[in-house]
């Protein structure tokens, strides 16, 4: 409980086993909330496992050395981790999707109803008692209103090296006081993405 991770979230972890749930969450302070997530696989395939990355040691270990598969190297796969029933308001989602053998390999961590960019790619490998954003993991930012859900979705090709893996998941609540910074902010990155289209569009046609 003393381990924030990336976020620097400290307090109760939830640990759940593979399957689809729904799977109960608690809070940081491990009161019950009404708060789901449910783990849907594509090929309805529910498996991982655990490495000795010896560079990971202590709660580094807990967090990163274990991890759900997202599919296999032959056949490919895809999970969607869908988190419902949380209180209206402005989250930072971060997701552990660094390869537990230490092993670098792409994992595009896509949530549709992200503010800003909908997909990050997670490339590895493993530092080693650390965390690298877009190493280790990512971090996007959604805005729930009551109701609201969000997905976090995986999807791996077919005969890849080796496996994408998911360890884990931190959703932290943005305080009020930077929630218009935020707002702006994923309104800037709106505009800039705009313009950019704009140049580019006016550089093809001469």
């Amino acid at each position: 409980s003393q381990f924030g991770a990336a976020s620097g979230q400290m307090g109760f972890w939830n640990r759940f086993g593979f399957g689809i749930g729904p799977h109960h969450m608690q809070d940081t302070a491990g009161q019950t909330t009404g708060a789901t997530m449910t783990a849907l696989s594509a090929d309805g395939q529910y498996s991982g496992g655990g490495f000795l990355f010896e560079g990971n040691t202590g709660d580094y270990a807990r967090l990163l050395n274990d991890a759900a598969d997202v599919g296999t190297i032959v056949d490919g796969g895809g999970k969607t981790y869908t988190f419902t029933g949380l209180v209206p308001g402005l989250y930072e989602v971060y997701t552990y999707a660094v390869n537990i053998w230490g092993v670098a390999i792409d994992t595009p961590v896509t949530i549709p109803e992200a503010v800003g960019p909908m997909t990050q790619v997670v490339t590895g490998p493993m530092p080693g008692n650390g965390f690298e954003f877009l190493v280790t993991h990512s971090i996007h930012t959604v805005d729930l209103a009551l109701g609201d859900s969000f997905r976090i979705i995986f999807k791996q090709p077919p005969f890849e090296e080796t496996i994408q893996c998911v360890n884990g998941f931190q959703v932290v609540p943005v305080p009020e006081t930077e929630t218009r910074v935020l707002v702006i902010l994923g309104c800037l990155y709106l505009v800039i993405v705009n313009r950019s289209r704009v140049r580019l569009y006016d550089q093809e046609q001469g």
